[in-house]
Formats: C-alpha cells, structure tokens, sequence
C-alpha cells in the first residue's frame, strides 16, 4: 500500500466495515443535547442514533458544533510525525465551516513538516457521497496510485458524485438555515415530500417533489436512472436517518430495474440527522453529472 493516509471527517458516514477494511482515518465531528457535547463517530463503537431520532420526534432540539480544530491537528500530525503523507478529504464548504477549519489547520501543518504532502480537497460532498470519494480513493491507494494521481481523481470526480434524496419534512433544514421559509410553508402546508440534490456548487437545492412518502422514494429512484452511469462497475450508497425499512425499499426498487454491482445501506449519523431529520433516505452514487 502507498504510504500516505487518507483522512476525513465523521460526515462522510462511511460504515466501520469499509473504515477497517480500507484504513481510512475519521476526525469525529460532534453534536450538543442538553448543553453536553458528544461524538457522532466513535470506532467499532455502537450508537445510539434510535434514541436521538426520537428525542427529535418529540421537538428536542440537537445542535451541531463545527470540526474541532485541535482534534483535526492531532489526528492529522501523528501520520505526519510517523513519515507518512495526508490527502484530507471534507465535508462540503458550503454546508459548514468544517472545510475551512480543516484547511488553517492543514496550512499550518505544511509549515510545520515541509518535507510532507499534504493535500487537501473540498469534495463539494456530504454524507454518503463525501464517503464514496473516500471510498474510492482508498481503493485506489490500494491498488498502488500514488497521493497526487488519487488526489487529481478527486478533484476530477467529485462533481460527478450525485446526492439525491427524500426527507420526512423540511421543518430540520429550516430551521437551521439550509433552506428558504417559502419553501418551507408551502411543502409543510401542502404535505409535500420534497426531492433535494446537491448541485455542483455543493449547495443543497430542489430537485422535485411527490405528494406522500412512497411517491417520493420511487421518484429519487427515477431521477436516480436519469443521472446513473456504470451500475455494473460501480457503487451505491444508500443512507437513512432512522429510516431503515424505507432505504431498503429503495434499494429494491433499484435492484428491480437493474444490475449494480454493490448497494450498501448505512445510517445518517446525528450531526447531520439533526439538520435533516429522521425520516430521511439518500442515494449516494457515481453518475454521468450532477
């Protein structure tokens, strides 16, 4: 294996299987319940996502905090104190501060070990879609391509990573700022499910809409075909905010319509379920655009 480490923050809800098996590294982000702070990823840990989902169920508010600068340092520096190189893949800038507090510490770091690649990228990207493009380039790290042809592959692809998903209501986005008060009425008046997407910018925006939750996870699946590209070669991440039965639903919805050469099924964790919501459910994928 190539010696450098691919590293990344806890939004990219990659699953403990594809973490272990690939040796990719998580900076935790953290969420705030009553005033105390916790980690939303922890390392062959169990969650407690249940508890929090219904916690949201019953209007308890669950606040965010931005990526710990002093953790990011330290989780960064011991690959670079033990020789090795970073390619530090983040969440999207335009969702959170997360990137830019990851760039300073970054910065000061090259100072620091000059002798050291360190390489960094805005994926444009969150949840599932910021873990395929580690995903990927851990398999590529695998196969022997070295920091700057994975990190040019990024920089490449990271537009091509499509984000489609379905949320139970909007009230979440609103709330905390993601998204606009008109739509917010009108999709709460009318009991509208909404169809969001995130655009090349790496902004959240509409994508459509379907009048009840069964109607909107079978239109993520066709907007899903229009923009898939490969399925025989590639991966499909599927991610859910508490919402299991119904991210399995759309997976046999897929697999119904074609052949894809792995479909795996992961949770939304909490610092980005607390501005979504539960009831959730994302198609996280490799396509011809977004």
């Amino acid at each position: 294996m190539s010696n450098y480490a691919i590293v990344t923050d806890s939004c990219a809800n990659l699953t403990d299987e594809i973490i272990n098996k690939y040796g990719i590294e998580i900076v935790p982000m953290f969420f705030v319940l009553d005033g105390k702070e916790y980690a939303s990823y922890a390392k062959d840990q169990p969650n407690e996502l249940q508890k929090y989902y219904d916690l949201m169920k019953k209007n308890t508010v669950i606040t965010t905090t931005c990526l710990s600068a002093s953790l990011c340092k330290e989780t960064v520096e011991q690959f670079l104190q033990s020789g090795m190189d970073v390619l530090f893949l983040s969440f999207t800038s335009q969702l959170s501060a997360t990137c830019e507090v990851a760039a300073k510490v970054l910065a000061e770091l090259r100072q620091q070990y000059p002798e050291r690649k360190i390489l960094h990228s805005d994926t444009l990207s969150g949840a599932m879609a910021q873990g395929l493009l580690c995903y990927y380039s851990a398999q590529k790290r695998e196969a022997g391509e070295d920091i700057e042809t994975v990190y040019k592959w990024v920089e490449e692809n990271k537009t091509k990573v499509c984000h489609l998903f379905t949320l139970d209501t909007l009230s979440y986005l609103y709330r905390s700022g993601r998204i606009k008060k008109v739509s917010y009425i009108i999709a709460s008046t009318l009991q509208i499910k909404p169809l969001l997407e995130v655009d090349i910018e790496g902004k959240i925006v509409p994508a459509g809409k379907a009048l009840g939750k069964r109607a909107s996870h079978v239109a993520v699946v066709k907007k899903f075909f229009e923009h898939a590209d490969n399925l025989e070669n590639n991966t499909l991440f599927i991610g859910h905010s508490n919402s299991l039965e119904d991210a399995e639903f759309v997976k046999q919805l897929i697999l119904e319509k074609s052949k894809v050469k792995e479909i795996i099924i992961h949770h939304i964790d909490m610092v980005l379920g607390a501005h979504i919501g539960p009831g959730g459910v994302g198609l996280f994928f490799l396509g011809t655009h977004r």
